[in-house]
């Protein structure tokens, strides 16, 4: 990861979930790697994008965005934040390479990012939103 990332003028990195046991639960896999990493690329001083998928119910509750705050808030520099609009694009592949995609049965829409941009905003974290 290091050596790729200093390749590159710019890194977008997703971060959907800070809980390990949902991150597990939805994505059948740890976070723990995912997170070693964003910490390793934020000590290295690179220059990082972190996008948050809004998947409705999952990680666009209270809960996780208030982690995810505490979380950059850690990190030695700042980093701006896209939240991004959950979709389902991804199913196409999915049924191509005859695997199941278990994503769905979500509900596909537009969240209304004003109050979730605000809980980052309000600890001095830019924030931006497409919607």
């Amino acid at each position: 990861m290091q050596e790729v990332a200093e390749c590159a003028d710019l890194i977008l990195f997703d971060l959907k979930l800070i809980d390990p046991d949902l991150h597990t639960r939805y994505t059948g896999m740890s976070n723990e790697k995912i997170l070693k990493n964003l910490k390793m690329l934020d000590q290295n001083n690179i220059n990082l994008r972190i996008r948050i998928p809004l998947i409705p119910g999952i990680t666009d509750t209270h809960s996780n965005i208030m982690a995810i705050i505490e979380f950059l808030r850690k990190l030695k520099h700042p980093h701006s934040v896209d939240l991004i609009d959950y979709h389902a694009m991804a199913e196409n592949k999915y049924q191509k390479w005859g695997m199941d995609f278990k994503m769905k049965q979500m509900k596909v829409g537009k969240a209304d990012p004003r109050a979730i941009l605000e809980l980052f905003t309000d600890k001095d974290i830019k924030a931006y939103s497409a919607s």
